[in-house]
């Protein structure tokens, strides 16, 4: 599994890379917000009065403190728990590299929402549970809405954080340490304590990093509600404006990075799959067993690249039977009209396995229709 940490994409990249033939309309209002503040900055040395000199110098100081506020991070860990909810998402994806020149058809790409669920206050050693699973919560959330178009994908891996969690860990025994010795912050010390805990608990068991990302037209990402979480830390969807995350869907990758500041990671980890991986009617029948792991493979290898885009339907399960999850998997969930279920990697042969029918389905084609105004 690849790791990337680069600059934001832009959706003219992002098209080129994918091949596709479209040109976006883009808008560049935070680019917008610095050169105001810094054009009344500098327009109040011109002014006559010392009022009017105080007057504009403050309003373009305040554009600029409200332009760092939303693209500098918060340090980690927090001196409090909980952050403001919802925000912009801030997680890291792949920028791809500019393949020639865009194509020639003009699309309003502010009709595309990009969004991933990953953890509420970016607490990364939060283990995340639920007695529903995150295909259930999809398909209802886009049997409910009914967006123009949508694109979902799950994608899970088995990973190693080990080094990160330690020096997480270091990071809060330190602090905890100091503020005992000061005699401050109890609330903190005691929150230390609990982390603590859940670091231990991620350290003694494998663990599974999961990838829960979409891409809807015409629709509102943030009435998805995701009712997952722990004593720690708790799931939520968060928007991006990053296309990035479009082309690493395309591509089938995670990008697993943990961000030292004060923000989201693009995943979150789980002990247990059994509310991630099955498709909806598997998720009320079929049992969980533990798994002797494989060896991960790239998603974007040769041997994965035939397992793409091809729908399912979804047969009678024993009850009795265990299912075992493989060691990686993708499962894509489709709505234009209809739900339509496609699995890749390890999962889609643990599932044909099962006797899962399959039948061919590329979900660009009613994107392009629909980029397009042809649908």
């Amino acid at each position: 599994m690849a790791v990337f940490r680069k600059r934001k994409a832009s959706w003219n990249s992002v098209f080129t890379s994918l091949g596709l033939p479209f040109t976006a309309e883009e808008k560049r209002k935070g680019f917008a917000l610095l050169i105001s503040g810094l054009v009344l900055d500098a327009f109040g040395f011109f002014t006559d009065s010392l009022y009017s000199f105080f007057g504009v110098e403050l309003a373009g100081t305040l554009i600029l403190v409200y332009y760092l506020g939303i693209n500098v991070p918060l340090p980690f860990p927090p001196r409090d728990v909980t952050l403001p909810y919802p925000r912009q998402g801030r997680a890291v994806f792949e920028k791809p590299e500019e393949k020639g020149s865009p194509g020639s058809v003009s699309v309003d790409v502010s009709r595309i929402k990009l969004f991933y669920v990953s953890y509420r206050n970016g607490l990364y050693f939060s283990l995340p549970e639920s007695k529903q699973s995150l295909s259930d919560v999809a398909v209802g959330f886009l049997e409910q809405t009914k967006p123009g178009y949508a694109w979902i994908q799950i994608a899970y891996v088995r990973a190693s954080f080990h080094r990160q969690l330690e020096m997480m860990k270091l990071k809060i025994l330190r602090e905890k340490e100091l503020y005992r010795h000061q005699g401050k912050n109890p609330v903190w010390i005691s929150h230390a304590d609990l982390f603590l805990k859940k670091i231990g608990e991620a350290l003694a068991s494998d663990i599974f990093a999961v990838s829960f990302r979409g891409m809807l037209i015409d629709g509102d990402p943030l009435k998805l509600n995701v009712y997952a979480g722990d004593e720690v830390d708790s799931l939520a969807v968060f928007e991006t404006k990053d296309p990035g995350l479009l082309y690493e869907m395309a591509k089938q990758r995670m990008s697993l990075y943990l961000p030292k500041a004060r923000h989201e990671p693009g995943f979150f980890i789980v002990k247990d799959l059994s509310f991630v991986a099955f498709p909806p009617s598997f998720s009320r029948t079929a049992q969980v067993a533990p798994l002797g792991l494989e060896a991960i493979m790239p998603f974007d290898s040769e041997e994965e690249k035939s397992a793409y885009n091809e729908a399912v339907t979804i047969p009678a399960v024993d009850p009795g039977k265990p299912f075992y999850f493989p060691a990686d998997g993708i499962m894509d969930i489709v709505w234009d009209g209809s739900v339509h279920i496609m699995f890749s990697g390890s999962l889609r042969e643990a599932f044909k396995a099962m006797g899962v029918v399959e039948r061919p389905y590329d979900p660009m084609v009613p994107f392009k229709a629909i980029m397009q105004g042809q649908a």
